[in-house]
């Protein structure tokens, strides 16, 4: 009896982890598939539930062609690029709309000042705070990472101060402090307030912190073809796993599933969407699977955010909020 109760425990042991981490789930903000003006909210694991939360009315031939939210927060930042872009006569901006105050138009924070504003370039934090990356020959600002403080959003012309020249795609670590970001092939995590850096002892781009703190995901790439995720110890700095892809792509998005125990992307080409499982007890990456393959609105959903992300043990900072009819003064 004690040797099938020790067998038992065993294969429980082996079969727990595929188990705990086999769905994405949770609420997420999605652009609609054919109205590229409107923002909806929906469950990644329930696509019936599906409600609209805005409609972009200003700027002719807009699309808003990437969105973050602000974790377990109101504000939802999205990036719009409006005029013709055949033509080359086309501008980004970032926006920023309160859910706690639908009926309140969104408020345009980069007000016409950078030309191109990188997709997959930009996040808010918990504080809502905006980083950005921006690179355009046209423009006479230095090229890389610009932060909009919180602050800032009650001015009529935001302050932008720049972080790092050269620097791309920055995300904000859960505490709302530091950044991770890319300059060529160097990871680079920095404290915002001191300029305080280090880099990451790997090569690659498009670097993502766990919802944790404790992990960060990055891109290998040949020619703008991802064909590896590769995931580090931000403690330690060793490469903990990798995970081949089962075809190079070009990512239209890269993220942490909000419990932390995927990491997802998305294709460019074909939209498609996939998970790669991550085990906290081996830290080790999985195989991707396709997700997100049901129809939202009658069509595949392709840019997308989810509203929150897990709890863990990170250190407190009192959450600092701007209310929206300041900001709108």
């Amino acid at each position: 009896m004690k040797n099938l109760f020790l067998s038992l425990c065993i294969c429980l042991t082996f079969l727990y982890p595929f188990t705990l981490y086999a769905d994405v789930s949770g609420e997420m903000v999605i652009v609609h598939p054919t109205k590229p003006r409107e923002l909806w909210i929906t469950h990644a694991d329930n696509n019936t539930k599906i409600e609209h939360i805005y409609t972009h009315k200003s700027e002719s031939n807009f699309h808003i062609i990437d969105v973050v939210c602000q974790k377990d927060g109101d504000y939802i930042a999205f990036l719009g690029r409006y005029g013709d872009e055949a033509a080359g006569e086309y501008k980004h901006n970032i926006y920023l709309i309160d859910r706690s105050q639908p009926d309140e138009p969104a408020i345009n924070i980069t007000k016409d000042r950078f030309a191109l504003i990188h997709r997959r370039g930009f996040d808010i934090s918990k504080f809502g705070d905006v980083v950005f990356s921006f690179s355009d020959a046209r423009e006479r600002q230095t090229k890389g990472i610009y932060l909009i403080q919180h602050s800032e959003l009650q001015q009529e012309k935001p302050f932008t101060k720049l972080l790092v020249a050269d620097g791309r795609a920055p995300v904000w670590f859960p505490d709302g402090k530091r950044i991770a970001y890319y300059e060529g092939n160097t990871i680079s995590f920095m404290t915002v307030e001191t300029f305080k850096k280090n880099n990451l002892d790997g090569w690659g781009s498009y670097p993502i912190v766990s919802p944790d703190g404790r992990y960060v995901a990055i891109t290998h790439s040949f020619f703008g073809a991802t064909f590896e995720i590769a995931l580090y110890s931000i403690s330690t700095q060793n490469l903990l796993s990798t995970s081949d892809l089962i075809h190079n792509s070009i990512f239209v998005d890269f993220k942490w599933s909000p419990d932390g125990k995927h990491i997802v992307y998305t294709r460019y080409f074909g939209g498609k969407h996939y998970k790669v499982s991550f085990n906290p007890s081996t830290r080790k990456l999985g195989k991707q699977i396709e997700f997100l393959e049901d129809e939202f609105l009658d069509d595949h959903v392709l840019v997308y955010d989810w509203t929150y992300q897990g709890t863990y043990p990170v250190e407190p900072v009192s959450r600092l909020t701007t209310m929206w009819g300041k900001i709108k003064q």
